[in-house]
């Protein structure tokens, strides 16, 4: 979220969330988690 380009003509501008630093860990320690979630044999029945 840090390296997006600012400022870059012709180009479509990120809005700026202003997390600080603990935030932003947050978030990536949960995005991390919900990547690893197995979801192969998710839903568990036919009524998913």
């Amino acid at each position: 979220m840090k390296a997006q380009p600012m400022g870059a003509p012709h180009r479509r501008q990120m809005p700026q969330f202003n997390l600080d630093e603990q935030q932003l860990s947050d978030l990536v320690r949960d995005s991390r988690w919900t990547g690893e979630i197995n979801t192969e044999k998710w839903a568990p029945n036919i009524e998913g």
